[in-house]
Formats: structure tokens, C-alpha cells, sequence
């Protein structure tokens, strides 16, 4: 399966926005933002984006990155945060291991992540992908919790931010 940026918002996209209960009139395509503070970390965008609103200031912003297999008539929402610079400009700071050039972002203004520390870990609280397969809806919104491992977290001593 090969999932990529969705080139058009097509009517699969649309209900599946519908069922997130998200806005395609707030989407965005992001291509990704080099920072001079630190290296974020593929597939650690939540972890990225919290350092990076501690260094800089700023916010997070959650949504749901959008993907489409076309192939196998796969589309997919990613849980995703972006950084909130205080310009107010939206930037993708968390390399991709996929090459895409662009991602295609819906932001989310009702949920978002959480960090807790159990038994000296650090425990990100977010969201599972949602998937459609051929426009049926696969899964829901499930929260799920999963346990960071990263050179970051002792790098910028993040245990003792949530303790």
C-alpha cells in the first residue's frame, strides 16, 4: 500500500472530514519548515512540536494529516500537530520518511495530545488513524496511549516536565 498526499479533496476526503467533524475549509498543504533550535524527529511530530513551543514560544496545533492510496482505495487520517509560530504562521516541522513534498492538514480544535510519566516513561495520550476503504468507514476515533522513545526526552529532560 502506498499512501501519498491527495493531489484534489475528493468526496471520500469530504465524508471523512464530515465524520472527523472537521472543516476542509480550514485544510492545508504544508511543506515541511527547517528549524534552527533543535532536529525533530520522523514520526515524532507531537513530541517535535512541544519542544519546539517551549524553545520559540508559539502554539500547537492538532489535525489530522489526510492520505489516499488510490490503488487500493485507501484513505487515511493521521492524528498530526503542527507548530504555530507567533507570526501565526502554520509550519510542519517533523521530517517525513516518505519523500512528500506537501501534506495535506486539517486542523482539529476539540482534541488533542497529552504527556504523562508512569514508572519513569514518558506516555503520549493521542489518536489512532481513522481509515475508509472503497468510502467505508474501517474504524472510530479511538484514543490510544503509546510509550516515546527518543533521544529527545533526555536531551531536553522532558520526564520532569510531567511529573
Amino acid at each position: 500500500m502506498m499512501l501519498t498526499t491527495p493531489k484534489v479533496i475528493d468526496n471520500t476526503i469530504k465524508d471523512l472530514l464530515r465524520f472527523l467533524k472537521i472543516k476542509q475549509s480550514s485544510s492545508i498543504r504544508l511543506k515541511l519548515s527547517k528549524l534552527k533550535n533543535f532536529n525533530p524527529e520522523p514520526k515524532n511530530c507531537h513530541l517535535n512540536t512541544y519542544i519546539q513551543s517551549q524553545i520559540e514560544g508559539g502554539a500547537i496545533q492538532y489535525g489530522w494529516v489526510i492520505w489516499q492510496d488510490n490503488l487500493t482505495g485507501s484513505t487515511e487520517a493521521e492524528f498530526h500537530s503542527i507548530w504555530k509560530n507567533q507570526k501565526g504562521e502554520l509550519l510542519d516541522i517533523t521530517p517525513r520518511v516518505d519523500g512528500e513534498k506537501k501534506i495535506l492538514f486539517v486542523p482539529d480544535f476539540t482534541r488533542e495530545v497529552y504527556f504523562t510519566e508512569k514508572q519513569g516513561k514518558l506516555i503520549i495520550n493521542t489518536y489512532d488513524n481513522v481509515r475508509l476503504f472503497y468510502g467505508h468507514l474501517l474504524n472510530e476515533v479511538i484514543p490510544i496511549q503509546r510509550i516515546l522513545t527518543s533521544a529527545l526526552i533526555d536531551e531536553f529532560r522532558l520526564l520532569s516536565h510531567f511529573r
